[in-house]
């Protein structure tokens, strides 16, 4: 009789647990050090990985404008000569590298997954959301603005999925703001399968995903 009341009281216990509980994927501190970051100042050769999505560092040293130029006259053949006159002399002729394009604000993906064709939020992409919730009340992060980016793999047809990617940029807001974010602070965009996370595998899983982006 013990036995089984032992047996039917876990099963009550197993019962009572909430299904799905998941653990989350990363920390508020990784939260934080991802957005601490300020792309503005970082070497663009070299960017964190929170800096370099659609960057393109320049090849070469940065030089002025006029750097490498000289400045005199040329003759009719376009070759250069001395001020002075003279002989014509060979100007050699630096080539300008422009300077490297400004890189683009910090960005994390927030490892939300879903089920194909379906914006409902997993459970283990209801824990990311709930540990970056806490991550933007924190000091370091509470004035900083964001844009919750909503993506797809590439199946179906393109107004489909920018669509149901903004749907799913959607419901991950809303339940931000339910957890104490206020919706002034997050702008919601749905690109589609215009940005995937592996061009190599357009329609694979991984592209089904929102990222965060500092504004």
């Amino acid at each position: 009789m013990r036995i089984k009341l032992q047996a039917t009281l876990v099963l009550i216990a197993f019962a009572a647990a909430p299904l799905g509980a998941q653990q989350a994927q990363y920390s508020v501190e990784d939260i934080q050090k991802s957005f601490a970051v300020d792309c503005s100042s970082v070497d663009p050769a070299n960017p964190p990985a929170e800096c370099a999505d659609e960057a393109t560092p320049a090849k070469g040293p940065r030089t002025s404008a006029t750097r490498g130029f000289s400045v005199g006259r040329t003759n009719n053949k376009g070759v250069g000569v001395t001020p002075g006159g003279g002989s014509p002399a060979a100007q050699p002729v630096k080539k300008a590298y422009a300077p490297p394009k400004p890189l683009p604000p910090a960005r994390k993906d927030l490892l939300i997954t879903f089920e194909n064709a379906s914006s409902a939020l997993t459970p283990q992409a209801i824990a990311n959301i709930r540990v970056f919730a806490k991550a933007l009340q924190t000091p370091a992060l509470s004035s900083m603005r964001f844009a919750i980016d909503g993506h797809t793999n590439a199946v179906g047809n393109r107004d489909y999925n920018v669509q149901l990617s903004k749907e799913r940029a959607q419901a991950v807001a809303s339940l931000l703001g339910d957890l104490g974010v206020a919706p002034s602070r997050l702008e919601v965009n749905g690109w589609g399968f215009d940005k995937p996370a592996n061009a190599s595998d357009p329609a694979g899983a991984g592209n089904r995903r929102v990222e965060a982006r500092r504004l």
